[in-house]
């Protein structure tokens, strides 16, 4: 019972990132239009983890060009700017427009948008989406870059892996003091189920550490792997632990020359059944008492 309820903890965990994983990879069809956006006049399509977009809190223009290589006009109601990581918006900003793309032609937008709340959202490297959206809020066009959020160390986005470094760390503790214990499971697998999480959390914490210290920005080609490896990394740990002692092994005594042990559990009958003489008490004689009672009055 308890190998199966953490075999389907550790699925359900996995399952999850694999969710998630395929959730964020998944894009939108563009029907011919392309976008190329500008944020505080620098280019999105070059920024990465060594050259992100500075973002800070307040007043951002924004520049939009829209390029329809289609056959059909294409209307653009909507502009979208966000930033998901392990399948959550940290934020998300959007404004209304009204962009009407001709086949074969190219139409340039600038706007603002006022991040004044960023300052509370999110903090670090972090992935950000531009997206531009149809009337229906089915996307149209989509880039993606990297941005240096100037946001506050108590923001939701820290705060976030700060929860999760405790809940690791409660994980952690609880498990090592189970192994000190003996109070793991007998069966390897149940073990190395047990310490899965931890290193799920552990991978975690590490991909949203980087991310709040500016080491890089958590997209699925970075985060996936380094919470597979802390987490099977674990999984070993546990897996290969030493197997803990059972009540059984100190309670039984240890088992003597000749199997004196056997002799001593056994007791008469099974003396006499290898051949060796059983101690019977003494036959009384009719009406008399036994050995020390008294007689009644």
């Amino acid at each position: 019972m308890i190998v199966k309820r953490a075999r389907l903890t550790a699925l359900t965990a996995l399952g999850a990132i694999l969710v998630i994983v395929v959730t964020a990879g998944a894009s939108a069809g563009q029907n011919g239009l392309s976008l190329a956006t500008t944020i505080g006049g620098k280019s999105m399509a070059g920024s990465s983890n060594g050259h992100p977009l500075p973002m800070s809190p307040g007043a951002t223009e924004i520049d939009l060009r829209l390029t329809n290589a289609g056959t059909s006009p294409i209307v653009a109601t909507t502009v979208r700017l966000s930033s998901t990581v392990l399948g959550l918006d940290f934020f998300a900003y959007e404004t209304a427009v009204e962009i009407r793309v001709a086949p074969g032609a190219t139409e340039d937008r600038r706007f603002t948008l006022d991040l004044s709340a960023l300052k509370g959202q999110a903090t670090g490297l972090l992935p950000a989406t531009v997206s531009v959206l149809d009337a229906k809020r089915h996307s149209l066009a989509t880039q993606q870059g990297t941005v240096d959020v100037h946001g506050s160390k108590h923001s939701v986005y820290a705060i976030f892996g700060l929860v999760l470094f405790l809940l690791t760390a409660v994980g952690l503790v609880e498990v090592i003091l189970a192994l000190s214990r003996h109070g793991l499971s007998s069966n390897r697998f149940a073990r190395g189920f047990r310490f899965l999480l931890p290193g799920i959390g552990l991978g975690l914490v590490l991909v949203i550490g980087s991310s709040v210290f500016s080491v890089f920005a958590p997209r699925p080609s970075l985060w996936v792997p380094i919470v597979a490896v802390t987490a099977l990394a674990m999984f070993a740990v546990g897996y290969l632990s030493p197997t803990p002692e059972t009540d059984r092994d100190h309670d039984e005594p240890p088992l003597g020359e000749g199997g004196a042990r056997a002799d001593a559990m056994a007791g008469p009958a099974a003396a006499g059944a290898r051949g060796a003489p059983a101690t019977l008490p003494p036959r009384r004689a009719p009406g008399t008492l036994p050995p020390g009672s008294v007689p009644p009055s």
